[in-house]
């Protein structure tokens, strides 16, 4: 895996983007799983678009689309947790 993984990063950027998102969205689902346990709920949906949105808008806006992502992605887990409660 380890070659997949360094073999698209040098000849296929954009599936390593891929790859590295998909390792991603794992180990954040682990994670909720890990917090439901304690009783801990939080928005996963919001959670995961910006978890796929955030390496993709990185990829193809660098910098300032990473940023971007981060804050659109915080703006909508805190008004996912605003409408939920209510």
């Amino acid at each position: 895996m380890l070659f997949a993984v360094l073999g698209g990063l040098l000849f296929l950027p954009l599936g390593f983007v891929a790859v590295t998102t998909t390792f991603a969205v794992f180990g954040v689902w682990e994670i909720f799983r890990a917090l439901e346990v304690s009783g801990t709920r939080l928005p996963i949906v919001p959670v995961m678009v910006g978890t796929v949105g955030m390496p993709f808008a990185a990829y193809f806006g660098g910098l300032e689309g990473l940023l971007f992502a981060l804050l659109a992605s915080s703006v909508a887990v805190l008004l996912w947790r605003t409408i939920e409660s209510a």
